[in-house]
């Protein structure tokens, strides 16, 4: 584990609000102007801005906060996508918000969904993105090995593969024997999920050019801590911070924790930056 370091303090700045139409989808996002480099939030599946918006009112950096398509105010996509379309989706309202506050660079913090999106957007990202790193936190970066749906769900699975049973069948079993994020979504958004839950992320961290962080709650039983392990074997240079007694709700229950994997990220960027001083005020 590595050392603790100062949630950075309150700042004056005011935070905006905005919602920008990109392509026919609604994006709303809080937003503040400061320093190099923007911080950008992504929160995780079902959650919304404001999970991060404590995050807005502190440090010297710009910042934005983000609802992702499909949460919060922001309307859905208009297709099913999985975590890398919605790092593509969101290429554009990005780079236009660091016009908008004038920043040279960004980094990309993700939570469990959030982080799924900032690690296919590191795989993706060119010079014109100007991806500075990224902080992923208690992210399903890998599906957990072992553990198989439910024998009613994958004998339905099984007839409707052979045409014995329609459509309507394998959805009634997904709402039977799904998730609870499966339930509760609705129209494209449950598609999102069903595509999003099978997929992998290491390929994408792999193929990163910016320095990775990697924060885990000791906790966590939605992405288990020997996930993230196997990612930080994988994935060169990455740093894996595990918290003790936190489970997954990381950037709710330990901000401490996600703002020393910023200053250690802060720190890792070339030319650096020189936020030693600013954390420790």
């Amino acid at each position: 584990m590595s050392e603790p370091h100062a949630v950075p303090p309150e700042s004056s700045e005011i935070v905006y609000s905005l919602i920008e139409d990109i392509d026919g989808i609604e994006i709303a996002a809080r937003y503040r102007r400061g320093d190099d480099p923007l911080l950008v939030y992504l929160h995780g599946w079902g959650r919304s801005l404001a999970d991060f918006a404590p995050y807005l009112g502190r440090g010297p950096w710009s910042a934005v906060a983000l609802d992702l398509p499909g949460f919060g105010r922001s309307t859905p996509p208009l297709r099913p996508m999985g975590a890398r379309g919605y790092a593509e989706l969101l290429r554009e309202p990005l780079a236009s918000l660091r016009r908008r506050l004038q920043a040279s660079r960004m980094i990309l913090v993700g939570h469990s969904f959030g982080g799924r999106i900032a690690a296919e957007f590191a795989g993706l990202a060119t010079d014109a993105d100007a991806l500075a790193g990224v902080v992923i936190v208690a992210s399903p970066l890998l599906r957990p090995q072992g553990g198989r749906p439910a024998l009613g769900y994958r004998v339905v699975r099984s007839l409707h593969a052979a045409h014995l049973v329609p459509a309507t069948a394998l959805e009634w079993a997904r709402g039977r024997w799904g998730s609870t994020d499966y339930r509760q979504a609705t129209g494209v958004m449950r598609d999102v999920l069903v595509r999003t839950v099978n997929e992998q992320h290491l390929g994408a961290l792999e193929r990163a050019r910016v320095p990775v962080e990697l924060v885990w709650g000791a906790l966590d039983t939605a992405c288990p801590v020997p996930l993230a392990e196997r990612v930080a074997a994988r994935v060169a240079g990455a740093n894996l911070d595990i918290r003790a007694g936190v489970g997954h709700d990381v950037p709710r229950d330990a901000p401490e924790a996600v703002w020393g994997a910023i200053h250690r990220l802060l720190g890792r960027i070339e030319p650096p930056v020189g936020c030693e001083e600013q954390l420790s005020e």
